[in-house]
């Protein structure tokens, strides 16, 4: 389950043989995540558009799916995205994580079809420490991941890393980007954490950082190619 927030959650069937008809459910945690429908049009990750996927049925944490094409899908198919997020009063479940898991009820090109629950962590993008502060803390801990200095972060255990460090979306923990972007530098393109109205127990950002600071502790790092990659997701 990438972070993606500008669309949603991708559903994706691998190995799919003319699939036109695809019904699943998902079970989470309600207290950490609310769903709130899906979508399959141009702004989605949908392999076909013209195809149908939406949410059926919501209760009790179980949310029931279907997918419909008139045109048989085969091989890599994304059905379309599932809208979620995660309510204001998850605030005092912080560092809480939960599977997301899936069961097939009824498919067509699909026989033996086999799941990959997905993980949630309810963080912030970055907040390696968990402390609500993204800052150099947090580049210190993931460069102890990049250079195998550590397997993981104290403050989410039996969690890959890469679900909260993976900030450039391509499975790895990356130090130069988290440089540019985590400690929140001028023109770093990477926003603070935020302070929600009406809610306590955030800390607001502390001041950025300098980027003539930043460049001399970025450059005294590894290359950027000396990394840890962590496969998320099945093959």
């Amino acid at each position: 389950m990438p972070n993606d927030t500008s669309r949603g959650i991708p559903i994706t069937l691998y190995n799919a043989a003319g699939v036109t008809d695809f019904t699943f459910t998902l079970a989470y945690n309600p207290s950490l995540l609310s769903i709130g429908g899906a979508f399959d049009d141009g702004g989605s990750d949908a392999t076909d558009p013209a195809g149908t996927f939406a949410m059926l049925n919501n209760s009790n944490g179980v949310a029931t799916f279907a997918f419909d094409d008139a045109t048989p899908q085969a091989g890599t198919v994304v059905f379309g995205d599932i809208l979620a997020t995660v309510p204001n009063t998850a605030r005092s479940l912080y560092q809480v994580k939960e599977q997301l898991q899936l069961k097939v009820l009824s498919s067509n090109g699909a026989a033996g079809t086999v799941t990959a629950n997905g993980v949630h962590v309810n963080a912030y993008f970055g907040d390696a420490s968990a402390d609500h502060i993204v800052d150099g803390l947090d580049k210190l801990l993931m460069d102890n991941i990049s250079q195998g200095r550590a397997t993981g972060f104290s403050a989410f255990t039996q969690m890959d890393p890469a679900i909260v460090g993976d900030i450039g979306n391509d499975a790895a923990v990356i130090v130069p980007l988290l440089a540019r972007r985590c400690l929140h530098g001028p023109n770093s393109g990477f926003n603070q954490i935020p302070v929600p109205s009406g809610l306590s127990g955030i800390t607001s950002p502390m001041p950025p950082i300098r980027r003539s600071a930043l460049r001399r502790r970025a450059t005294r790092r590894k290359p950027a190619g000396d990394i840890t990659a962590v496969h998320i997701g099945p093959p």
